[in-house]
């Protein structure tokens, strides 16, 4: 039977050959996201996730939030991932002090192309739970839905319906904003 070495965070940082923004860890398991689907985006991907990150980068202004569009993010010591935009409170921003996010957003958004695996995609759900992340959007554009997702229940959001939190008071956008092209 074969074994897998699980590793660390810190572990990565010792592995030079390891080509930047090609991988994940998850519970020390490394990800190679090519595998996964995940480095096969296509423009409507990459559209719809800049569309996700303006729209929130505009509700944040002038607010306690900052907004990430795709950065690393270290959920604990053998977990790490890149979602696709992250929406963290400033004050936990303004305590780092090391060159990772070492904090958790507040919602994590993922723009989920038809070439990534559901294993993937469910296992990086748990990972953002585990962490304690609030909220998970994940953006469907092929079906122009989007599912809400919280440790306790699932809602999907269709384009004829508002997506809303009570995580970000005031925000109020038609699903349809998001997939407008």
């Amino acid at each position: 039977m074969a074994t897998t070495t699980l590793l660390t965070v810190k572990d990565l940082e010792n592995m030079p050959e390891l080509e930047e923004g090609r991988y994940e860890l998850s519970r020390g398991v490394l990800i190679d996201l090519e595998k996964e689907g995940e480095l096969k985006r296509k423009a409507i991907h990459e559209l719809v996730k800049a569309t996700v990150n303006g729209i929130c980068t505009a509700y944040c202004a002038g607010k306690p939030l900052v907004v990430f569009p795709e950065s690393d993010i270290v959920l604990d010591e053998d977990t790490y991932r890149r979602p696709d935009v992250a929406i963290f409170a400033k004050a936990d921003i303004a305590r780092l002090n090391s060159e990772y996010l070492t904090v958790v957003p507040s919602i994590a958004i993922e723009v989920i192309s038809p070439s990534e695996r559901a294993s993937y995609t469910s296992g990086k759900v748990a990972d953002y739970f585990r962490a304690g992340v609030k909220e998970v959007w994940q953006f469907y554009p092929i079906d122009s839905e989007i599912v809400v997702r919280t440790p306790e229940k699932v809602r999907i959001v269709t384009m004829d319906q508002v997506l809303e939190t009570p995580l970000l008071p005031g925000f109020s956008h038609a699903a349809s904003e998001f997939f407008a092209r």
